[in-house]
This record gives structure tokens, sequence and C-alpha cells, in this order.
């Protein structure tokens, strides 16, 4: 029997069917987490077509992406949030690649501005840290389902990544108390370089 995703994420109230995308087969729901001050927005049925990872990357063969917003940023079908959701989770499959902790995706080509005020332009996917205990459900682990959370990210949060590696920025981040509830007032933890 196949797992049915929001159920075991939110057992004790229904999550809410956002969009389903027919090409890549996988469905956007939503929940509120009124403990932790947000909400999650998370794919259901991406995990059903594994991916072709890497040596030493093998527990990322099947996942699931998430946004974690905070509580208050309305969502409805047409959010950024749901948009961004669906374009990542189709790379995959349309473009035979997969994705892993640390990947960065650029938020269109150029990259555009994802919000104000805060200049995101890319997004960057990292393992669950707010919400950790939150996808531990037992059901989800038997099935080998990783979550990736997807972080927006500003160009020269980006160029520090690629200076550096993406576990020294998710570092840096979490040293300013950053998870990867997205936050649009935030400020960057990396200066703009100047030449």
């Amino acid at each position: 029997m196949q797992l049915n995703i929001p159920a075991a994420i939110f057992p004790e109230t229904e999550a809410q069917l956002l969009s389903t995308n027919s090409t890549s087969e996988f469905k956007i729901y939503h929940g509120k987490i009124p403990s932790l001050k947000c909400s999650v927005l998370f794919t259901a049925g991406l995990s059903q077509k594994e991916q072709s990872v890497k040596e030493g990357f093998e527990q990322f063969k099947r996942i699931e992406l998430y946004i974690c917003l905070p509580e208050y940023m309305e969502v409805d079908a047409a959010h950024w949030s749901v948009y961004w959701l669906n374009r990542l989770a189709e790379v995959p499959g349309k473009f035979n690649t997969w994705f892993g902790p640390g990947d960065t995706i650029p938020a269109g080509n150029p990259p555009a501005e994802i919000f104000e005020p805060f200049p995101a332009n890319h997004f960057m996917l990292v393992p669950p840290n707010l919400l950790a205990s939150f996808f531990q459900h037992e059901r989800i682990q038997k099935e080998g389902i990783q979550f990736l959370g997807v972080v927006p990210i500003a160009q020269e949060e980006l160029d520090y990544k690629l200076r550096n590696s993406w576990s020294v920025l998710l570092k840096r981040m979490q040293k300013k108390r950053l998870t990867e509830k997205a936050d649009n007032f935030r400020s960057s933890v990396c200066r703009k370089r100047w030449f």
C-alpha cells in the first residue's frame, strides 16, 4: 500500500491540496503548524520515482520537497511558494538529474527576485532543521523518504556558498538563528564583495 504522505505528516488535521502536477505526477499540499508559528507546503508523490544519485547519496533516492513559511504569510494556489515548489519539483524528472542537500537552483533565467524586500533570487536545498522532528514520522522513515527544505537565498549568499561550501553557508545562517523558514524581512548573512 502506498504511503499517504499528507496523512502521515498531519495525522490530526487535514492538509489542503493546492496543486496537482499532471506532468510529473506529484501534488502540493499546505498545512499549518501553530506550535512552530509556521505553515508548510510540501510535495507528495515526487518520491514515487527514484533519483539516480551518485555514490554516497543513496539515502536521497526518494525525496520530497517542502517550503516552510512564517505564519503571517497567507497562501493560496497563486502564491510564489506554490509556483516555485511546482517548478523545482519538476526539475529532476524533466532534466534527468537529482537533488540533494546543498543544491542551488536559480529563480529563473536570468535569476529574478522571489519576493521583497529581501532580494532572494536562488533557492538552496537543506535538510530539515526547524521541522526535523516533524518529518521523522516512522512510516516516512520506513519508506526511505527524505524531505529537503527549499530556502530562498540572495546572490551574495550564493556567491559565498560557491566560494566555500553549502555547509559553511548553512552554519553561518544557523549562527544568525535562521532556519529553513522563509523570511522576506531578513538580512543577508554575507556581505557583498566590492572590487
